[in-house]
């Protein structure tokens, strides 16, 4: 397991499931991190694209599923910030929520349409 990867076990997301597992293959979650970052760089933001995918976690529950990332991404100044995020859909819905904690800032959670 990534030492780096810091989950909050606070998280409602994260108490919704007994089988939380760490991803070998990172293609997946890349692709799924980049469009929710264009998503909500399309709308009321944060703007930030992402420099390099350290680690991520999945866990699926009854209601829906999780993702936990570690990752570095570059704010609309170029600045790189080092971030935890964390991702929650549910199996009947057309959104996601995102949570973003990064170095120096306040936790930023958003949502938007898958």
């Amino acid at each position: 397991m990534n030492k780096h990867l810091c989950i909050d076990k606070t998280d409602k997301a994260y108490n919704t499931y007994r089988d939380v597992t760490e991803i070998e293959d990172l293609n997946e979650v890349t692709k799924l991190l980049r469009n929710s970052l264009n998503k909500l760089a399309d709308g009321e933001g944060p703007k930030y694209r992402l420099d390099k995918l350290h680690s991520a976690m999945e866990g699926r529950g009854v209601y829906g599923k999780a993702y936990y990332i570690d990752a570095d991404l570059i704010d609309e100044s170029g600045k790189t910030k080092i971030c935890s995020l964390s991702t929650w859909s549910t199996y009947d819905s057309n959104e996601i929520k995102i949570t973003f904690r990064c170095d120096g800032e306040q936790k930023l959670v958003r949502k938007h349409s898958l």
